[in-house]
């Protein structure tokens, strides 16, 4: 995910840039959001919601859902407390990988590792 680590004001402003948007406003439109929205997410003051950050990846030619993943989880918003909760929950799912049968088992330990790889 390191790829695509990036604070909201640096989506933004890849997404204005690729879809060739000029203005705040226009983007706002495009996103069915408020301008003020779109300036706080400009002012890294305020985190996009991940729908607004998943279509603002799309705008700028990014994979949406890993794109917007990691601008919520690597952001410095987001408090200790929620990435021990987020490690606690992947730790939780590895333990059901080595108690489970084996085809839910794999299936489980997929997604751990891809959860494992947005930490």
């Amino acid at each position: 995910y390191g790829e695509y680590a990036m604070q909201p004001s640096e989506l933004v402003k890849a997404a204005m840039e690729k879809a060739d948007i000029a203005s705040t406003r226009a983007l706002a439109k495009e996103l069915n959001v408020s301008q003020s929205s779109v300036s706080l997410w400009l002012n890294d003051a305020r985190l996009p919601e991940f729908e607004n950050a998943a279509a603002l990846a799309e705008l700028a030619g990014l994979p949406p859902t890993r794109t917007a993943a990691s601008v919520r989880l690597n952001s410095p918003k987001n408090s200790r407390r929620v990435n021990a909760l987020l490690k606690k929950i992947i730790s939780s799912a590895a333990l059901l990988c080595l108690m489970s049968s084996p085809v839910y088992a794999m299936y489980t330990c997929v997604i751990v590792d891809k959860c494992m790889y947005i930490m």
